[in-house]
């Protein structure tokens, strides 16, 4: 009888650890802390990854690619973002980069060994004024 007792004093215990834990889980979202719950739900915490990144010259902005549109209708942009600000501007569309850097393949490439596909580069003018691209064949 005694052992009987313990096993229900056990699983009340139990229980009411569990809804206790999951109002403190439920009050930790709400306060916005990280949780295990969060980390793996939608929409991710990685966000979105943005080629081609670099600091201006003057160090006051970050310049990467973005790309506009979805899938094969995609083209990618070159954007600075005031470091201090925020606040983006576009350095060069989408229409000039591609006269600039060479289209990219149909073909689906490797992902790792010969065959590789580089990602577009690009250099700053050290007086932050111009922009050299560098493609497989030529320079823009």
């Amino acid at each position: 009888m005694k052992l009987l007792s313990q096993r229900w004093g056990m699983a009340v215990l139990a229980i009411c650890t569990m809804l206790l834990g999951t109002k403190g889980l439920q009050a930790q979202e709400q306060q916005g802390l990280l949780t295990v719950k969060r980390i793996y739900s939608q929409p991710s915490l990685g966000g979105k990854l943005n080629r081609g990144v670099q600091w201006s010259p003057d160090g006051k902005a970050a310049s990467y690619f973005e790309k506009k549109g979805q899938a094969e209708h995609a083209k990618s942009e070159l954007w600075a973002m005031d470091a201090v600000t925020g606040e983006k501007r576009l350095l060069v569309s989408s229409e000039k980069l591609e006269t600039v850097l060479p289209a990219e393949r149909k073909e689906p490439s490797q992902a790792t060994g010969l065959g590789r596909r580089a990602a577009s580069e690009y250099c700053w003018a050290p007086d932050g004024n111009a922009i050299l691209f560098i493609g497989p064949n030529s320079l823009g």
